[in-house]
């Protein structure tokens, strides 16, 4: 890059990595809808087998008109989510 002030240059080593392009594969039983109580919790578990890190996101349906309450939702389908903490 150029102006009249002066030039600069860099370089970067990219080093690619062959990747295989199968998905990650849900193993064991998979999860359930669960209803709590207001206040109590509940946990689930997920297993994936893959040859990459697999990046797990729970996802909670947000009812139509509720959109407001949350920071920031998605759109899967026809239908609104919001991401829930994992830990």
């Amino acid at each position: 890059v150029s102006n009249k002030a002066g030039e600069i240059n860099a370089t970067y080593k990219v080093e690619v990595i062959q990747r295989t392009n199968s998905k990650p594969i849900l193993t064991g039983t998979h999860p359930v809808n669960t209803t709590v109580d207001y206040g109590a919790s509940t946990s689930f578990q997920c297993k994936v087998r893959s040859d990459v890190k697999p990046v797990i996101q729970w996802l909670k349906r947000v009812e139509p008109g509720e959109e407001n309450k949350f920071n920031s939702t998605i759109e899967v389908g026809d239908h609104r989510f919001v991401v829930l903490p994992t830990g």
